[in-house]
């Protein structure tokens, strides 16, 4: 799975032949580990004012490590380094929907 992070677990349920009444338990799968926990996605570039700054930016699933970027002139020689600032969202700041539940339909 791409981008995971954090444990899943999948559970399958089902309900009788006509689709009516409660669902029931059928199985769950193992627990799926995420690869790279903290592995940085949704990256985006922008320029800065005066035009010789670049800004990075990018999603994380912590906040306990420092953002680091590295760059340099070539992609094979990324000799420096700069530290970041790290900005958390709450489910509290979403807008609606899926982004600011927890329970179902979204479970997230």
């Amino acid at each position: 799975m791409i981008n995971l992070r954090r444990q899943l677990e999948f559970c399958y349920y089902s309900r009788h032949e006509n689709c009516s009444g409660n669902y029931t338990f059928i199985a769950k799968s193992p627990i799926v580990e995420p690869l790279h926990y903290n592995e940085p996605t949704q990256i985006h570039l922008a320029f800065g004012d005066p035009n010789d700054q670049i800004y990075v930016s990018y999603a994380t699933n912590s906040n306990e490590m420092i953002p680091q970027c590295s760059y340099g002139l070539d992609s094979s020689s990324l000799h420096f380094q700069v530290n970041g600032t790290t900005i958390t969202y709450k489910a509290l700041d979403m807008c609606e929907g899926r982004a600011n539940i927890t329970g179902p339909p979204g479970l997230a």
